[in-house]
C-alpha cells in the first residue's frame, strides 16, 4: 500500500480545471453544465469573514470526494506519461553515451 498525504490538496482543487476534467472524461453536458453551476460563485465564511472563492472541492457534499477522485486520476495519468518520457530519454541518451567514439559528425580524425 502507497500513501500520499498532500498538504491542502482537497482546498486547491481550481473550479475551471474540474470541469474541463469532467468533459474531457464523457460528462453529459447537461450533468456537466449542473455541477459547474454548482461549483461557481462559492464563498467561504471563517470567524464572521466571508470570502470569495474559485478552489476547493466542496467538503461535505456527495460529490466532493468524487471530483478529487477525478483530479487524482488525472494527475495519475499524466505522472505515468512522464515517467515513460523519462524512461524513453533514458533508453536513447544511454545509447548515446555507451557507443563507440567515431569521427565528429561530417569530419574526419
Amino acid at each position: 500500500m502507497v500513501a500520499l498525504d498532500i498538504k491542502n490538496a482537497f482546498n486547491s482543487a481550481w473550479y475551471p480545471a474540474l470541469v474541463q476534467l469532467l468533459a474531457r472524461n464523457g460528462c453529459p453536458g447537461d450533468l456537466g453544465r449542473a455541477i459547474a453551476d454548482f461549483l461557481q460563485d462559492r464563498s467561504v465564511t471563517s470567524e464572521g469573514v466571508t470570502v470569495r472563492t474559485s478552489r476547493g472541492c466542496p467538503q461535505g457534499s456527495c460529490l466532493g470526494p468524487i471530483l478529487w477522485l477525478l483530479i487524482m486520476e488525472d494527475w495519475c495519468l499524466e505522472g505515468v506519461h512522464s515517467l515513460a518520457e523519462i524512461k524513453e530519454t533514458y533508453k536513447r541518451s544511454r545509447f548515446r553515451v555507451g557507443s563507440t567514439p567515431g569521427p565528429p559528425r561530417g569530419g574526419t580524425w
